[in-house]
């Protein structure tokens, strides 16, 4: 409950971000509000893992599918 939590913007209205950081570790929340599926674009690169599915993701340009979500985690260099 110390981590810090914030909201980022995903670039689109529809799709609400969520960021939790504590130490070196760093997640992030993608929610899809819409009914369409969703692209976001964010300027902060690095390499993520999709916390459900176990693939690794490019945040850079992430799909969303319709009121789907995705709990994203970073990937450390040694990992």
């Amino acid at each position: 409950a110390d981590a810090d939590m914030w909201v980022q913007d995903a670039g689109d209205i529809s799709v609400l971000c969520v960021a939790r950081r504590k130490d070196e570790e760093e997640m992030l929340g993608f929610f899809n509000y819409s009914e369409m599926d969703k692209t976001v674009h964010l300027p902060q690169g690095g390499v993520y893992r999709d916390m459900l599915g176990r693939r690794r993701l490019d945040v850079q340009e992430l799909a969303i599918p319709g009121h789907g979500f995705i709990w994203a985690k970073k990937v450390r260099q040694e990992e």
